[in-house]
């Protein structure tokens, strides 16, 4: 039995956008939010169990932090995001990130050589349950276009504080291959196919006709793409240096609901366009085997 523990420190960028149609799908676009360049620093662990039978069993932790992050949200009268009567563009650099995933699978190794131990191939095609969450917090507003209807003076508004929490849940697939060069380097690449019921809920804090702290939830089925690569230095028997570079493209837009609720009890449904989310991070840490 073989066991390796990692824990490591990192940088993640995520980008994340959300749409809603209007009653009766008019306009096809009647608001729209955006985040960009979401910056956060993260700290993850994770184990990997390799039996005897060489079934194995994995688990990994995430957490980020936010410090950077730009908001735009944004309003339309007329398809296609045409005749936008309501503009703000706010500051995302608060909240965090949470990934946790659990996986089994089967470890095959295939040397290059009959009779060479390195190098050598490892296959690892695994099977899993993932949830992936991101808590964002919208603040210092500042309205940019006023137009129409209800028009409000332009520059920043005090007291915003909007949130916004985010779930990814469901079922992966995945294929890991790790390249042992040596008995001390190897590179791994590692792809994964998720399956995810997305669902979210907002506190509008500004809007006084928005029920709180639950004003809307959004639901919707996708799915999520995960490619890595990582390279890993044996410093002795025991302690490795690991270096990782991911990339995620998160999007759902089947059977997508938003579900607003009202201070005076009453509710409203309309057609959720879906939500897109990509990111990209970069981790070093240290792997303990045993």
């Amino acid at each position: 039995m073989n066991l390796a523990s990692y824990i490591k420190t990192g940088y993640r960028r995520d980008d994340l956008n959300w749409s809603i149609a209007g009653p009766d799908d008019s306009p096809n676009i009647l608001s729209e939010l955006t985040w960009t360049d979401i910056e956060m620093a993260t700290i993850s662990a994770g184990t990997t169990l390799i039996f005897e039978s060489n079934w194995l069993l994995n688990l990994e932790l995430l957490f980020g932090r936010i410090y950077h992050g730009d908001n735009q949200d944004s309003d339309y009268l007329g398809d296609n995001r045409t005749l936008e009567f309501s503009r703000s563009n706010n500051s995302g650099d608060k909240g965090s990130v949470l990934d946790i995933s659990v996986a089994t699978g089967y470890n095959w190794t295939v040397p290059f050589k009959k009779y060479s131990t390195y190098p050598n191939i490892e296959f690892r095609p695994q099977i899993g349950l993932s949830y992936y969450s991101q808590n964002l917090t919208i603040t210092d507003g500042n309205k940019t276009v006023s137009e129409y209807i209800n028009k409000v003076p332009l520059g920043p508004f005090p007291g915003a504080k909007t949130t916004y929490d985010a779930t990814w849940f469901g079922p992966w697939l995945g294929l890991k291959s790790k390249f042992n060069l040596t008995e001390s380097f190897s590179l791994s690449l590692n792809l994964e196919y998720h399956y995810a019921k997305y669902d979210s809920t907002a506190n509008w804090n500004l809007r006084a006709n928005f029920a709180h702290p639950e004003s809307f939830t959004q639901q919707a089925d996708g799915y999520g793409l995960i490619g890595d690569v990582a390279g890993e230095y044996k410093l002795n028997t025991q302690l490795s240096l690991n270096l990782l570079l991911r990339y995620q493209d998160w999007q759902a837009h089947d059977n997508g609901i938003d579900k607003v609720f009202f201070s005076d009890g009453e509710t409203f449904s309309t057609k959720f366009n879906g939500v897109n989310w990509q990111s990209f991070a970069a981790n070093i840490g240290v792997v303990f085997s045993f």
